[in-house]
């Protein structure tokens, strides 16, 4: 099973990997370490990426997710994936049962201390600015990350795989 947690920018992705990693024994990678020469630049210079680099990230994610589930059965990976184009080039590349995507969410008072607190490249005006872009995905699976904490996130989770689970 292949996992692609994603949503705004710090909304918790990360977090939520982890924790599926910890408790359901997939394996986590973060894909901000598969970003490419000119997104990393485009941050350094506080710029949107273009629709040409997200292809492209999109086209690396997948080569690695591919390499990944030989490797790992049970893989889970967070990045944000704002643009459902890039979702779909996704869910095209690997079967649908073998796939899940589900979303990280919390309001703007959460995600706003989560951005002070961080201090790394995505401030408050950037995460602002690419929030813009973000495109809602047909019938997926959230997470709700501001309410109570790691149990309630693994109760989340729990009904969500043994959904997927029945369906498969």
């Amino acid at each position: 099973m292949i996992i692609i947690v994603f949503g705004l920018a710090a909304s918790g992705k990360t977090y939520v990997g982890k924790l599926i990693a910890k408790h359901f024994g997939y394996h986590h990678e973060d894909a901000d370490q598969w970003l490419l020469d000119d997104m990393k630049q485009a941050i350094e210079q506080k710029q949107n990426f273009t629709l040409e680099m997200l292809d492209g990230f999109t086209k690396n994610v997948i080569k690695h997710i591919k390499n990944l589930s030989h490797k790992y059965p049970n893989l889970v990976i967070s990045q944000a994936f704002y643009r459902q184009e890039n979702r779909d080039k996704i869910l095209k590349n690997f079967p649908e049962e073998n796939l899940i995507f589900i979303q990280v969410d919390a309001n703007d008072k959460v995600i706003l201390k989560r951005l002070k607190s961080r201090g790394d490249w995505v401030d408050e005006k950037y995460a602002a600015e690419m929030r813009r872009y973000f495109e809602a995905m047909d019938q997926v699976k959230i997470i709700n990350n501001d309410r109570f904490g790691e149990y309630d996130i693994i109760r989340q989770l729990e009904e969500i795989l043994a959904k997927k689970r029945e369906v498969n």
